[in-house]
């Protein structure tokens, strides 16, 4: 009588764990992180509608409104650091930045920020713009012509685009986080119609 008591405890031990460790696998594997298409997908940089902006438009200042600019020469590369003193607006500090531009010059702008183990220690100073950095042009109008990147947690953004006019034209340095501050690299090219940089700049 003993034994089969046993039996039918241990049976009923068995199925309970059994059930125990089945929910258990259930739920580990419905986690998208174990398959590799979601693996991959979680690493993935989160990716915008090619209309969106990361910054909307009412949260941008005119850029009529930052006193301080710094001027960007053809093929130049800057380093500068965005801090918490530079113009704030809406949670966000800006820095602003000038060139001369040609109607149809084809031009390449790069900002460069990333943590001290993402990149080269003779790449950046310390303190680089830790995360989301972000670019926005404006043409002599004041109307914006380009804002990148499309991607949320990228260390870098650039835009590449042909000027709609003659003129001056602001560019603008954020980040896409509220209050992220910090060091970066800035580089402004134009380029030949075959997308290389030109060696010489137009006055």
């Amino acid at each position: 009588m003993a034994k089969k008591l046993q039996k039918s405890y241990l049976a009923k031990l068995s199925l309970y764990v059994g059930c125990c460790l089945l929910g258990f696998c259930l739920t580990i594997l419905s986690n998208p992180l174990f398959f590799p298409d979601g693996f991959a997908q979680a690493l993935m940089p989160k990716q915008t509608n090619n209309n969106q902006v990361l910054i909307a438009q009412n949260q941008i200042p005119s850029p009529a409104r930052i006193s301080n600019s710094t001027r960007l020469e053809c093929n130049q590369t800057l380093q500068g650091r965005l801090s918490l003193s530079d113009h704030r607006f809406q949670g966000r500090n800006f820095l602003k930045y000038v060139f001369n531009g040609q109607k149809d010059q084809l031009i390449r702008v790069s900002l460069v920020g990333g943590s001290p183990n993402q990149r080269p220690s003779n790449t950046l100073q310390v303190n680089p713009l830790l995360l989301n950095p972000v670019l926005i042009l404006y043409a002599p109008n004041g109307q914006m012509v380009d804002q990148q990147p499309k991607q949320e947690n990228l260390i870098d953004a650039v835009i590449r685009t042909k000027l709609p006019t003659t003129g001056t034209y602001n560019l603008l340095v954020t980040s896409a986080t509220p209050g992220t501050v910090g060091r970066f690299s800035l580089t402004y090219q134009q380029l030949k119609t075959d997308g290389t940089s030109t060696s010489s700049c137009p006055a």
